[in-house]
């Protein structure tokens, strides 16, 4: 569910910032965003949700409020991290390769979630770093 609302967050970007941006006047404070409130509510979906992730349709709920609160965060403020630029220069590569070390160590690692997580975290940045490589390779090759 996550993956249509980026897609639509993607069309109407324009939209949605001119929607949560646009400054009203107000009786009380003088002035007033959207945004603050829009965050504000989903952030209390997301706690109030979390509650009851064993309902599927409340836990799919729960996702998407979960991905517009970490969306609307990002569009206030800027994270200036290495590891989430990395992350965002090889987003397609880490989604397609992430299974694969998920796959084959699960059998192994039943009891050990951390380390679990860790091995196929290196894994998967290992298998990046390689996939780019060859593909840069035969880029190289095909094009130049």
């Amino acid at each position: 569910m996550c993956f249509p609302l980026g897609m639509i967050v993607a069309v109407y970007r324009d939209e949605i910032e001119l929607f949560l941006f646009q400054i009203k006047s107000v009786p009380i404070s003088g002035k007033c965003e959207k945004y603050g409130g829009t965050f504000l509510l989903f952030i209390l979906a997301v706690v109030i949700l979390g509650r009851h992730k064993g309902n599927f349709y409340l836990y799919e709920t729960w996702m998407i409020a979960l991905t517009v609160s970490v969306f609307l965060l990002t569009m206030k403020f800027e994270f200036h991290s290495r590891i989430l630029l990395w992350l965002g220069k090889n987003l397609f590569e880490v989604y397609i390769l992430m299974r694969i070390p998920m796959i084959l160590f699960q059998p192994y690692m039943v009891e050990h979630n951390y380390w679990y997580f860790l091995l196929c975290a290196v894994c998967t940045y290992l298998l990046v770093i390689a996939f780019s490589y060859v593909v840069r390779q035969i880029d190289r090759v095909l094009f130049e």
